[in-house]
C-alpha cells in the first residue's frame, strides 16, 4: 500500500493516526443535495506537523468538493441569471 499525501504539500508521508470521518458537499443532482463522506486518517507532515490527508475531490480544508467550488455562481441571481442567458442566447449582457 502506498503511503498517502500531505493534503497541504503533497508529499507522501507517514500515517498519524486514523483520523475520523469528513463531509464534503458536491453537486446537487437534479432536486438532491449531494454529500460525499470519507473516514480520512491524518498524516504526520515534516513541513506542516499532523494535517488530514489529500483527497482528490477536495481541496484542503474545504467543505465542499472541486466542482461544487468551480461552479458558475455569482452571488448576485439576477446577474448569475443575465449571464447564463446571455450564453445560451449568444449574445452580449447589456448593462442596466
Amino acid at each position: 500500500m502506498r503511503r498517502p499525501r500531505c493534503g497541504v504539500c503533497r508529499q507522501r508521508v507517514p500515517l498519524y493516526d486514523r483520523g475520523h470521518r469528513r463531509r464534503w458537499r458536491s453537486l446537487e443532482d437534479g432536486l438532491l443535495k449531494v454529500y460525499l463522506e470519507a473516514d480520512l486518517p491524518r498524516v504526520a507532515c515534516r513541513v506542516r506537523a499532523v494535517v488530514m490527508a489529500a483527497v482528490p475531490w477536495a481541496r484542503h480544508g474545504a467543505g465542499h468538493t472541486v466542482p461544487f467550488d468551480e461552479r458558475p455562481r455569482s452571488r448576485n441571481p439576477e446577474s448569475y441569471r443575465r449571464v447564463t442567458c446571455s450564453l445560451l442566447l449568444g449574445l452580449r449582457s447589456r448593462p442596466r
